[in-house]
């Protein structure tokens, strides 16, 4: 959606900035190592979230918020511009996909 704004020329440019944020313990500490070792993981639902919420009274240590350099859609679709026709649906979809990639990679 957003890309679609600069694609349709309704903007000049769209800027993505990659944002992480950590914690020192994380709520499904008690879940996931028998995820690790194959066991099904446990499903989402408004009765768990519901009981969650107690949870989050807890105490998870510090947080770790870590933003990386903004990146520039119309410098990224430039540079893929030989390869790729950011006219085509086909070309846009590679370059979304693309662009995906290089922001959840960035960190």
């Amino acid at each position: 959606m957003c890309t679609e704004t600069y694609f349709e020329n309704q903007v000049p440019n769209v800027h993505f900035v990659p944002v992480t944020i950590n914690y020192e313990r994380v709520l499904e500490s008690e879940t996931f190592p028998y995820e690790l070792v194959g066991e099904q993981k446990v499903k989402e639902s408004l009765i768990r979230l519901v009981k969650s919420s107690k949870i989050l009274n807890k105490n998870f240590g510090k947080i770790y918020v870590t933003l990386s350099d903004p990146i520039s859609l119309k410098e990224f679709s430039q540079s893929k511009e030989s390869k790729i026709d950011i006219r085509s649906p086909q070309g846009r979809d590679l370059i979304n996909t693309s662009l995906g990639y290089e922001i959840v990679y960035t960190l």
